[in-house]
C-alpha cells in the first residue's frame, strides 16, 4: 500500500477483504471509511508482531506474516488461531524501516521456489509444504498444525552431512539421577492495594527430601549408589545440602576412578585385531601406518586400532552429567541459587543453555 503513515499493516489487512481490479495500492476513501470500522484492539503503529494477537481477537482473523530473505521467503507469525477469514502479510524492511505488503496469492508468490511448473499449488502456512489438491493439504494440517511454524529445508543435491566431533562421542563413565519432593507453605500477607496491579504471594515452595543415584557404565568399576534424605526439622536446608552431597561424592569418584589412566590390558586376540583392522574405530576413515592402540582409561579394556590424533583427543568429558525430573519447569528455582554459592571465584557466572 502506498501510505505515508506508520499504518501500512491496517490498510493492507482492510484492502484484503476490500480487493479492487485496478490501482489497489492506491488509499481511497472507501478504504479509509471500511478501515475506520475496524476495530484496532487498542494496539499502536507500527504494529509489532506481538501486537497482532490483539488485532485479531478484536476483528475475529487469522493474520499470518511471512518475510523475504536471500532469495527466499519463509513465516515469520503464524496465526494460532485458525478462523474463516485469513490475511497473509509480507513484511520487507531495509534495517531502518519495515513495512507490512497484501499476500494476494501465496500460490503465486511462493510456487517458483519449490516448482517449475505453473500449475496452482495449496501451500501449508506453517511449514510451506505444498500440493497440488486441496484436500491433501488438509489432511497434512492434520498433523502440522501439532508443531512449531518452520520453513523446511532440505541439502542441496549432491551435498553431504558428516559428523565431525567424534572426540565427544565417548560415553560419559558416570551420570547422576536426582528428584526433589517439596512442601506448600502458605505466607500471612497484608490485603494488596486494589487500585494498583500487584503480585499475591499466598505459598512459598519449601524442599523438605531428594534423592540421587550415581550410576557407572560398569557396575564392576563402580556400584550403583542411592541417596536418600529427608529434612528433619523447618530449619533444615534441604536444597544446600544436595549440592554439597553430590560435590562431595563426585569428587571422591574423580579422585578414585577419573584422575588417573589404567594400563591398557593387552592380549594376544588384540593384537590379532590391532594388525588386521583397516579402518579407525572411532572415525570410520581408513588406517595406514598411522595407527595407535587405543584402549578404555577406566578399565584397561583394548577398544580398537584408531589415528594417533584421534586416541590422543578421545578424551573422557571433564563434567558429570545430573538428570533433574522437571529441572526446568519446578525444580530448578529450589537450589540453583545455592550453586553461587560453591564457586571459588564470585564473579563466576552460572552458565545456562536455552
Amino acid at each position: 500500500m502506498k501510505n505515508e503513515d506508520d499504518q501500512c499493516f491496517k490498510w493492507a489487512v482492510t484492502r484484503a477483504f476490500n480487493p479492487v481490479d485496478k490501482i489497489a495500492e492506491r488509499i481511497e476513501k472507501t478504504l479509509r471509511k471500511e478501515t475506520e470500522r475496524r476495530q484496532s484492539g487498542g494496539i499502536e503503529f507500527p504494529v509489532c508482531l506481538q501486537d497482532i494477537d490483539k488485532f485479531e481477537k478484536s476483528n475475529d482473523l487469522s493474520v499470518s506474516v511471512f518475510v523475504y530473505e536471500k532469495g527466499y521467503v519463509y513465516p515469520l507469525r503464524i496465526s494460532s488461531k485458525q478462523r474463516e477469514r485469513v490475511v497473509d502479510l509480507l513484511l520487507i524492511s531495509d534495517d531502518e524501516k519495515q513495512h507490512y505488503c497484501l499476500i494476494k496469492s501465496l500460490s503465486r508468490l511462493l510456487a517458483s521456489q519449490f516448482s517449475k511448473t505453473k500449475c496452482k499449488r495449496y501451500f501449508c502456512r506453517r511449514c510451506l509444504n505444498s500440493y497440488t489438491r486441496e484436500d491433501k493439504l488438509e489432511h497434512h494440517q492434520e498433523y502440522c498444525n501439532n508443531h512449531e511454524a518452520v520453513r523446511i529445508v532440505l541439502p542441496e543435491p549432491g551435498t553431504m552431512v558428516g559428523f565431525k566431533n567424534y572426540t565427544r562421542s565417548m560415553r560419559h563413565p558416570f551420570v547422576v539421577y536426582a528428584d526433589f519432593k517439596s512442601f506448600i507453605k502458605p505466607i500471612d500477607t497484608c490485603q494488596p492495594d486494589l487500585c494498583k496491579s500487584y503480585t499475591n504471594k499466598y505459598q512459598h515452595h519449601v524442599p523438605s527430601s531428594f534423592c540421587y543415584y550415581i550410576k557407572c557404565f560398569d557396575d564392576k568399576v563402580y556400584s550403583p549408589k542411592l541417596v536418600v534424605h529427608t529434612a528433619q526439622s523447618e530449619g533444615d536446608h534441604v536444597a544446600q545440602k544436595l549440592i554439597d552431597m553430590i560435590e562431595e561424592d563426585i569428587k571422591r569418584i574423580y579422585e578414585e576412578h577419573l584422575r588417573f589412566s589404567k594400563e591398557m590390558k593387552y592380549t594376544k586376540g588384540d593384537e590379532v585385531r590391532f594388525q588386521a583392522a583397516t579402518e579407525c574405530h572411532m572415525r570410520g576413515v581408513e588406517l595406514g601406518e598411522d595407527r595407535a592402540r587405543d584402549h578404555c582409561r577406566r578399565t584397561g579394556k583394548f577398544r580398537g586400532a584408531a589415528h594417533v590424533s584421534c586416541n590422543l583427543e578421545y578424551q573422557i568429558p571433564k563434567f558429570f552429567p545430573v538428570i533433574f525430573h522437571n529441572l526446568s519447569g519446578y525444580y530448578s528455582h529450589l537450589f540453583i541459587k545455592k550453586l553461587k554459592g560453591k564457586c571459588e571465584d564470585k564473579n563466576e557466572k552460572i552458565k545456562c543453555v536455552p
